[in-house]
């Protein structure tokens, strides 16, 4: 169960570090340079952050998951 809340507070975090970026007002940042490119339709850089905030994402759950592996090793039986 523990890493089952780290996996969703790991998603989550991801997700609301990015918009926060977007919208406080940041000077740098995935979310600063997200929206800026959509601003001036800069859309190979846009399409290029979204696929870094995917990659970054996914390589955190995998880094949770590979953990879970490690210290329960009952999971699954």
């Amino acid at each position: 169960m523990v890493f089952l809340g780290f996996r969703t507070a790991v998603s989550l975090t991801v997700v609301l570090v990015i918009v926060t970026e977007m919208f406080i007002g940041t000077q740098q940042g995935l979310g600063k340079a997200l929206i800026d490119a959509s601003y001036v339709y800069d859309i190979p850089k846009l399409y290029a952050g979204i696929i870094l905030v995917g990659l970054v994402g996914y390589l955190l759950n995998l880094f949770v998951s590979q953990s879970e592996k490690r210290f329960v090793h009952w999971h699954g039986k």
